[in-house]
Protein backbone atom coordinates (compact mmCIF):
# COMPACT_ATOMS: atom_id res chain seq x y z
CA UNK A 1 0.00 0.00 0.00
CA UNK A 2 2.96 2.58 0.81
CA UNK A 3 4.83 1.89 -2.60
CA UNK A 4 1.37 2.67 -4.25
CA UNK A 5 0.59 5.77 -2.70
CA UNK A 6 4.11 6.99 -3.47
CA UNK A 7 3.73 6.31 -6.99
CA UNK A 8 0.64 7.91 -6.84
CA UNK A 9 1.96 11.06 -5.17
CA UNK A 10 4.78 10.92 -7.96
CA UNK A 11 2.47 10.77 -10.53
CA UNK A 12 0.38 13.74 -9.40
CA UNK A 13 2.53 16.23 -7.91
CA UNK A 14 3.71 17.83 -11.17
CA UNK A 15 -0.12 18.56 -11.81
CA UNK A 16 -0.54 20.21 -8.48
CA UNK A 17 2.71 22.20 -9.07
CA UNK A 18 1.41 23.01 -12.50
CA UNK A 19 -2.33 23.55 -11.34
CA UNK A 20 -1.99 27.17 -10.60
CA UNK A 21 -0.30 28.19 -13.50
CA UNK A 22 -3.15 26.31 -15.18
CA UNK A 23 -5.42 28.21 -12.76
CA UNK A 24 -3.91 31.66 -14.19
CA UNK A 25 -4.22 30.82 -17.69
CA UNK A 26 -7.81 30.59 -17.39
CA UNK A 27 -8.19 33.66 -15.57
CA UNK A 28 -6.22 35.57 -17.99
CA UNK A 29 -8.16 33.83 -21.11
CA UNK A 30 -11.16 34.47 -19.98
CA UNK A 31 -10.56 38.16 -19.32
CA UNK A 32 -8.37 38.13 -22.62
Amino acid sequence: MENGWSSLKEKTAPYVLLSPFLFGFIIFFSYA
